[in-house]
């Protein structure tokens, strides 16, 4: 999963983890319908949690 998460131009990064999930892997789609066509090329060798980040807070 890491080294061919590297191969993908819209990842920023892709750190190992504990806990529930092996990988965190931060990507930029351009469209919602994107996001869901990785999500459903990748869906046969693993299994997804996914999380969408609308906007910034300034603290």
């Amino acid at each position: 999963m890491a080294s061919s998460s590297q191969k993908q131009p819209n990842v920023s990064f892709c750190y190992r983890i504990s806990g529930d999930a092996c990988y965190l892997i931060k990507m930029q789609f351009s469209s919602f319908s994107a996001a869901e066509s990785f999500i459903d090329e990748v869906i046969p060798y693993a299994q997804t949690k996914t999380q969408f980040i609308f906007s910034e807070i300034d603290i």
